[in-house]
Order: C-alpha cells, then structure tokens, then sequence
C-alpha cells in the first residue's frame, strides 16, 4: 500500500511544470545547485540527481506529511487541468 501511494505521488509529480517542481523540491529540502568550492560559485546540479533525491524524500516521508504533499501535487495538476480547457 505504501509503495503504491509512493508511485502515485511521483506520477502526480512528474505531471507538474517546471515551476512547481521547483517549489516541490524546496517543500522537500531537496537542493538544485551544488556550491562550488570558490565563494560565491554554484553549479547546477542534473536532472538525474534531483529526481533521485526527490523520490529519496517522497519515500521516507510519513503518511501524514505524504497525503498533505499529495494533497498540494493535485490542486496543481488539477488547476494546469482546468486552465488547460
């Protein structure tokens, strides 16, 4: 049961525009820039490793915190929905 609410959250996830995944990576303490050894130097991190970092933070969340993050990945799917029509 887990595993399958797990999968339907990156489904809904995935769905999300670039905006949006953004803020879902900083609802989920996941960093998009690498800081660079020199000061004030970051380097983007790649796709590959946010999104394995995204499902990492998906899978240990609780239930509780699961269905309220599900909760905000739908009204954004379902609001793209509905402007799309």
């Amino acid at each position: 049961m887990r595993e399958r609410n797990v999968e339907e959250l990156l489904k809904l996830i995935v769905q999300l525009e670039a905006t949006e995944f953004v803020g879902v990576c900083k609802i989920l303490g996941v960093q998009l820039v690498e800081k660079g050894e020199e000061k004030d130097k970051a380097r983007e991190r790649s796709f590959e490793a946010i999104w394995s970092d995204v499902c990492e933070k998906v899978d240990g969340l609780n239930r509780r915190q699961r269905r309220n993050l599900r909760r905000i990945v739908r009204a954004a799917v379902k609001g793209k929905d509905e402007g799309d029509r």
